[in-house]
């Protein structure tokens, strides 16, 4: 128990406080360690503002490296699409049916032209254009996915920062930040555990919630598939009426 006056530490029970000797009782000391409580929070609150307020000008800085992570990302994706052999062959199939087409009816027209050598002549150079699409895409790709590695390892820099100290590693981004922000500035969480407990509740919640959107989304669609089946078997039933 503490000393209500002094806040002196003292044994559970005694009436008297060892340091200033002022009489005590249960009521009171309780009354003290629960404002003693109070003002430990108030000056955590106060402090984690002080923290955050401190961290903007850094997380303003990760969040445009966020924001170019993601571009580079993007682009790589972009261009993977292009650079899959699926391509490689479209413009193969291409080549192949445009010069055999092409050619055969030349040669109808003209018995001279010779529409075999002019058909693998379109047909390699369509193969050739394809190795020539890919590869360029390809280079794209690689070149955007260098440019992500290194941003990456910016942002890996601003997240040791040592004015994020005070924040957890895997809570250092632009997101967690703005959510923790708001949730100490509106009340909704008094100290730095608090709020960290709301977020991850409430980005559980909104995961589940994605989840059961998504099975809602296919169970409706599972259930128009048996409706048109039942539809289409009840159609053949009846007109087999008929046969």
């Amino acid at each position: 128990m503490y000393c209500h006056k002094c806040g002196y530490k003292l044994p559970d029970g005694s009436n008297f406080c060892n340091n200033c000797g002022t009489a005590l009782n249960g009521n009171e000391s309780a009354n003290y360690l629960q404002a003693h409580s109070s003002r430990s929070i108030e000056d955590e609150k106060k402090q984690l503002m002080v923290n955050i307020k401190g961290s903007f000008s850094v997380m303003s800085a990760i969040k445009e490296q966020e924001i170019k992570i993601q571009r580079y990302s993007h682009k790589a994706g972009k261009a993977g699409k292009y650079c899959r052999f699926r391509c490689f062959f479209f413009f193969s199939l291409i080549g192949f049916f445009t010069g055999y087409i092409y050619g055969a009816s030349r040669a109808k027209l003209d018995s001279s032209f010779n529409w075999i050598r002019f058909f693998l002549c379109v047909w390699i150079g369509s193969i050739i254009f394809g190795i020539l699409f890919v590869s360029f895409f390809n280079r794209i790709k690689k070149k955007n996915l260098k440019k992500c590695n290194e941003e990456t390892e910016v942002l890996e820099q601003l997240k040791s920062d040592v004015a994020l100290s005070w924040l957890p590693y895997d809570y250092r981004d632009s997101e967690s930040f703005a959510y923790i922000y708001l949730y100490i500035r509106n009340l909704r969480a008094h100290t730095l555990t608090e709020a960290i407990n709301l977020y991850e509740t409430e980005k559980h919640q909104h995961r589940l919630e994605q989840i059961n959107h998504m099975v809602a989304k296919y169970t409706a669609e599972a259930a128009r598939a048996a409706n048109r089946a039942a539809t289409e078997a009840s159609d053949v039933a009846f007109f087999m009426l008929f046969k």
